[in-house]
């Protein structure tokens, strides 16, 4: 009997692996394995000083299987390995399937010292789509450690949500979706050197942990319908959106409308966005709304400027962006600007850039000006960066200095395979 179970042992063993061995004859592998080190000196009062560095090695792989793609990323450098991060997608018929798995240590975007010890997981979140008859059904599936996510102790924190989405056309053009979310919030959740890693944030009210119930309620946490594209008039289109919070409506104004009016054409082309806000029964035609600001795009040749309009009606930032090739038809150049005015104050913000591109090297740069103790305005910082690609290899170079020197410098080289 001994025997035949090690033969049979024996036979699954070869039998797997060469199996495995005959699949990967036939994948396609791609991916690329990267340094990135940055440098922060701790003072600039003189040109010997402490600086913080690290170096993060970032790998990824991608493997395709007869359909079946699965991709592996991972960050690890002097802390360890910081976070994994397996995704995989597939098509089966009409359905399109697409998962994602969360390990990490830094919770948020940015910590500089790993909360946790080892990989926690984080989460991981399902996504399935199929189209039938023009109409989009889509479910998201969501499973989330918010202990782990969101710094508490160290027993876990799992949640399950679940959001549900339906998306079409009418015949004439206008595009309808509607969206519920049970359990889940529309924040989008962030690690470090990952921001939206996660589209919704499972609410952790839904768990156990937090209520004391072995069975944990189900709560509605929201409701969202957009329609988009309404024809108005030839060149005008609206947008709408009903909006339902439950948390808002624990205050009894659990629903608010957003709408918002597009319109293009004419000789200046400019786009108008207004909304109003409807609290309580949108449904209610008696309930209150009130106006919550607009604003007002408009755009002739390379610039574009933009009117807000403040809730009670008075006149909100001024924002001038400006975008423009020097020299197009030998050694161009790009030239941009962004500048923000505030009535009564003057001058908000003046960020200025300029982008060059010559035998395969893109030189950048970026000078940021802020208001000073009079009504001029005075130097913030400047960056350089300098990228370049072979294919094969890609080499990104960034500094920053603002008005008492160096503030940061990173270095980015990749190998692509």
């Amino acid at each position: 009997m001994a025997g035949n179970v090690r033969f049979s042992s024996i036979l699954f063993a070869v039998t797997f692996f060469v199996t495995l061995f005959a699949s990967a004859a036939f994948a396609d592998v791609t991916g690329s394995f990267g340094t990135h080190i940055s440098f922060h000196p701790q003072t600039t009062s003189s040109e010997l000083s402490i600086v913080d560095f690290d170096i993060e090695n970032a790998l990824d792989v991608t493997t395709v299987i007869s359909g079946l793609s699965v991709k592996l990323h991972a960050h690890f450098g002097i802390a360890g390995i910081e976070d994994v991060i397996i995704t995989a997608d597939a098509t089966m018929g009409i359905l399109d399937v697409e998962s994602k798995t969360v390990f990490g240590r830094f919770p948020f975007f940015g910590f500089p010292i790993p909360v946790h010890d080892q990989l926690r997981f984080f989460g991981q979140q399902v996504k399935a789509q199929m189209t039938l008859g023009g109409v989009a059904f889509t479910n998201i599936a969501l499973i989330q450690d918010g202990v782990a996510l969101f710094v508490g102790p160290q027993t876990p924190g799992v949640v399950f949500g679940d959001v549900m989405r339906l998306s079409g056309q009418t015949i004439s053009g206008i595009t309808i979706t509607a969206e519920t979310g049970i359990c889940v919030t529309q924040d989008q959740v962030d690690i470090k050197k990952h921001q939206d890693i996660f589209d919704y944030t499972v609410n952790f009210f839904c768990s156990s942990l937090f209520t004391g119930k072995s069975k944990p309620d189900i709560l509605f946490d929201y409701e969202d319908l957009l329609i988009e594209a309404v024809p108005i008039a030839p060149g005008i289109t609206a947008d709408g959106e009903i909006y339902c919070d439950f948390i808002l409506a624990l205050f009894n104004v659990g629903c608010f409308v957003d709408t918002f009016f597009d319109i293009s054409g004419g000789p200046i082309p400019f786009a108008a966005e207004i909304e109003l806000l409807q609290f309580s029964d949108p449904f209610d035609f008696n309930s209150l709304i009130f106006f919550n600001g607009a604003k007002i795009n408009l755009t002739t040749g390379s610039g574009t400027f933009i009117f807000n309009i403040n809730e009670d009606g008075t006149l909100g930032n001024l924002e001038l962006l400006y975008k423009a090739t020097l020299n197009p038809e030998s050694n161009p150049a790009t030239l941009s600007f962004d500048l923000l005015i505030a009535p009564g104050v003057g001058v908000l913000n003046f960020e200025l850039m300029l982008e060059v591109v010559r035998s395969g090297l893109t030189f950048t740069t970026t000078v940021d000006f802020i208001p000073g103790p009079s009504t001029a305005a005075v130097f913030n910082g400047i960056s350089f960066g300098l990228a370049t690609s072979t294919g094969l290899v890609d080499l990104n170079l960034q500094a920053t200095f603002n008005a008492d020197g160096l503030e940061d410098a990173d270095l980015q080289f990749k190998i692509n395979f």
